[in-house]
């Protein structure tokens, strides 16, 4: 599967679904700090800052018309989307990934999903407690020679909350989706 293909499929799956809070979350105060990455290769393409207050109006502005919605995104405590055009080698984000997966084990994160290939790393983890998902990682870096130069982007989602995946159904239900 070439390489731009993956990132799209990636992250067009997960971006939907931190957008519509389906998955949820980082553990506590485990945000992760995406944004080392603009010295390399400017400001994002697509930066998102969605604040516990933020995630609570849009369930207080459903809480009627949906109110699966507001009650799933209750304990969403914070959901930060970075997505970086790579114009240069993507050497910086993947050197990220591999940086943050190995913290990310170290503190006992589930390796949902890993793909490798020259250029490219596809990482999603997360943490567990109690059959309760605290934690969502996903991280998304993909190039490929266009014109002689490289092209590409990297994508790091992490929202942080609580969510009980038995309910994901419910929510994509609530939403039609």
């Amino acid at each position: 599967m070439k390489t731009r293909t993956l990132i799209a499929l990636f992250s067009a799956c997960v971006l939907n679904l931190a957008l519509l809070a389906v998955p949820s979350l980082a553990a506590g105060n485990s945000t992760l700090d995406f944004d080392s990455l603009r010295k390399d290769y400017g400001n994002p393409m697509v930066e998102i800052n969605l604040s516990k207050q933020l995630i609570g109006l849009l369930g207080s502005l459903t809480k009627n018309e949906n109110p699966e919605l507001a009650e799933l995104t209750a304990n969403i405590e914070n959901i930060t989307v970075r997505v970086y055009q790579l114009d240069t080698n993507a050497d910086k984000a993947i050197a990220l990934v591999d940086k943050t997966t190995k913290a990310l084990k170290k503190d006992k994160w589930e390796p949902i999903v890993s793909v490798s290939e020259p250029d490219s790393k596809v990482r999603i983890f997360s943490k567990t407690k109690n059959n309760i998902m605290d934690g969502l990682v996903v991280m998304v870096v993909g190039q490929e020679p266009k014109d002689g130069k490289p092209k590409g982007e990297a994508v790091f989602i992490n929202i942080v909350g609580q969510i009980d995946p038995a309910r994901i159904g419910e929510l994509t239900a609530a939403l039609d989706i």
